[in-house]
């Protein structure tokens, strides 16, 4: 450990291998984009520095169809540390040397104060660092503050409204004098600030209100299992929390050829006033009596047949107020099927055999669900502009390109698969 340095505090630090280049082990152009941008000291090909000519970018790529390790050869000379990235899709050594790694982890006894946000691109990075330094030393001097923002908080301050979603009034506070205060507490022992009351402290959104509890397991103390149920009648399926027949399914077909959706905007906003699933299905419960408090990882298990060897999925958590509208609770779950159970190893699906796979969110949320509201999810698969697509062949995703969209994704949701909602009681 350097002798000079006493303490550290970050926000939204980035963990290489699990959240860039990419995250739940699904790349993204983003990170292609960055590399351009922070390596190129001569000047920035102007499709990299204009966001309209980048977007352009991505949806030619898209249309074309081409393989994805041919998008990191279109612009400049970056396209050969992507490249790189590309040849390492597993959480291997590559990238666990960038980083503390296990036991490198409880060497760390330096107080540590990780910000980061619900609806923060760096979110899955912070609590990747948290969880781990935790886990390896869990008496570790580390403090996390999670609330309802974005990536670029630390640099302009809290934005209300953020993506159309009004922030509540206690969560609207200068990050940058709470960083100070907390590094006069760790380096001139001065009283901590007020709101670092725990290790973990978080804002209940909808409740206006900081909450303060030990550890991230703290924040719930039930877990509400809803089950998905198709509704033939409706394009909004149920969340079921009686279990239901397994013998029962829910059929879909991806077309992952299809370009249609190529200029379809990427919804953005938190607070919306309609829901519109790209490549999924809306699961939706009942109205609900009283006011749930949601703090916490979503989870579940996926219980299905499929005709491919693997798939890349997205999960989403909604409230759908009385009025109808929607706000999202955090930033979609992404992941490669094949790496749900371990990053570490590719485990390929099995074509046409029923199986189960289990997924835990690497995004955090808290917030008051209000009685009469909907808790809504959304699972999908993800097939957009911006990321590596996976046509389910098995093979080295980046090789794989539109050729292997001959024959459209088939998959059956049975009864078995689930959700379990994290909630306080």
């Amino acid at each position: 450990m350097p002798p000079a340095l006493q303490a550290i505090a970050a926000s939204d630090p980035i963990a290489p291998g699990v959240d860039v280049p990419m995250s739940g082990n699904i790349f993204r152009n983003s990170a292609y984009r960055w590399a351009a941008q922070v390596t190129n000291a001569g000047g920035t090909d102007e499709k990299i520095k204009n966001d309209a000519q980048w977007l352009a970018f991505e949806q030619d790529w898209y249309t074309s169809g081409r393989r994805y390790r041919e998008f990191a050869g279109l612009v400049g000379s970056h396209g050969q540390m992507f490249r790189r990235w590309l040849s390492h899709p597993t959480y291997d050594s590559y990238w666990r040397n960038m980083v503390p790694y296990r036991e490198q982890f409880a060497k760390i006894t330096i107080p540590v104060l990780t910000t980061t946000g619900y609806y923060a691109d760096g979110e899955v990075g912070a609590l990747y660092y948290y969880t781990q330094h935790l886990k390896d030393n869990p008496q570790a001097n580390h403090t996390l503050l999670v609330g309802p923002y974005d990536e670029g908080v630390m640099r302009r301050g809290v934005q209300s409204p953020l993506q159309g979603y009004t922030v509540d009034a206690v969560a609207v506070t200068d990050l940058h004098e709470l960083r100070y205060q907390w590094f006069d507490s760790a380096l001139k022992q001065a009283k901590p600030p007020g709101l670092l009351k725990d290790r973990v402290n978080y804002e209940l959104m909808g409740a206006n209100e900081w909450r303060h509890v030990p550890t991230l397991e703290a924040m719930t103390n039930a877990s509400q299992r809803y089950y998905l149920e198709e509704d033939p009648a409706s394009d909004r399926n149920r969340l079921n929390p009686e279990k239901i027949a397994e013998t029962k399914f829910l059929p879909q077909t991806f077309d992952l050829a299809d370009r249609s959706d190529a200029k379809e905007p990427i919804p953005a906003e938190i607070f919306s006033r309609t829901l519109k699933p790209r490549s999924g299905e809306m699961f939706v419960t009942e109205p609900l009596q009283a006011p749930l408090e949601v703090s916490g990882l979503l989870s579940g298990r996926l219980d299905f047949t499929v005709n491919k060897q693997d798939m890349d999925l997205y999960v989403a958590l909604y409230e759908q107020l009385q009025s109808g509208e929607y706000v999202e609770l955090c930033e979609p779950y992404e992941f490669r099927a094949s790496y749900a159970k371990d990053r570490t190893k590719r485990q390929l699906l099995k074509a046409g055999v029923r199986q189960q796979v289990p997924f835990h969110s690497e995004r955090l949320t808290s917030r008051r669900v209000a009685a009469g509201s909907r808790i809504v999810v959304v699972l999908g698969i993800v097939k957009r502009p911006d990321r590596q697509i996976n046509y389910g062949t098995g093979d080295d995703v980046s090789e794989e390109s539109i050729e292997d969209a001959r024959t459209p994704m088939k998959i059956r949701w049975y009864g078995g698969s689930y959700v379990d909602l994290p909630v306080r009681r």
